[in-house]
């Protein structure tokens, strides 16, 4: 699983210019805060990366998170901090509203970087996500007669983590802005009649 997690990391970063062309121009596209007009960079490198999977460059969040608990919940929650298995820490390394977007561990040879300080808005979820999907979690389908298969589920096109874990990334496609309304933001899944969550959620 990590190797294919680091070459998927080096096919995106270094050889894919399809991955660029669905960042370029989106809220994800911060070249715009570098001499150089980089795109990548505010969020991945080549070397010396932290954590190396997926070669990420942005430094992570120094919030410390509260997160959504529900006594019906029956997943088990993990640690929500940074880890090469942590997708959600990278995101929130600039969603967290807190750390600079311009921060990064591996500054431009080509250029500088501006940083235009935290995220602000509505894209900007806190440290406070008591309200919002919980994230880092394992999908415990024996745990909970209320969730679809694994396998139907990534065939409905969720991406697990780690085995059986949700992060930001089951659900989003940071790559992709979507090619159609219905997968707008960065959705992985149609939301047309509530697709995204019954992907998982058998309602």
């Amino acid at each position: 699983m990590r190797r294919h997690l680091l070459i998927v990391a080096l096919a995106l970063v270094i050889g894919s210019g399809v991955a660029v062309a669905a960042v370029s121009g989106t809220a994800h596209d911060l070249s715009t805060h570098t001499t150089s007009g980089e795109t990548c960079i505010f969020c991945h490198t080549p070397h010396n990366s932290a954590p190396d999977v997926p070669l990420w460059n942005h430094s992570l969040s120094g919030g410390s998170f509260t997160v959504y608990t529900s006594t019906t919940m029956n997943a088990t929650s993990g640690d929500f901090a940074g880890g090469d298995n942590n997708i959600s820490a990278l995101c929130m390394s600039c969603h967290d509203g807190v750390t600079g977007l311009g921060a990064v561990g591996n500054p431009s040879a080509a250029g500088t970087i501006t940083d235009p300080g935290a995220m602000t808005g509505a894209n900007a979820l806190g440290i406070d996500l008591t309200n919002d999907h919980p994230v880092n979690i394992s999908y415990e389908v024996g745990a909970d007669g209320e969730l679809d298969t694994v396998a139907n589920a990534q065939t409905d096109g969720i991406v697990f983590f780690a085995g059986t874990t949700v992060q930001c990334a089951s659900c989003h496609d940071v790559h992709n802005f979507g090619a159609t309304a219905d997968l707008q933001p960065f959705l992985a899944v149609s939301q047309t009649n509530s697709g995204l969550c019954n992907a998982c959620h058998l309602k």
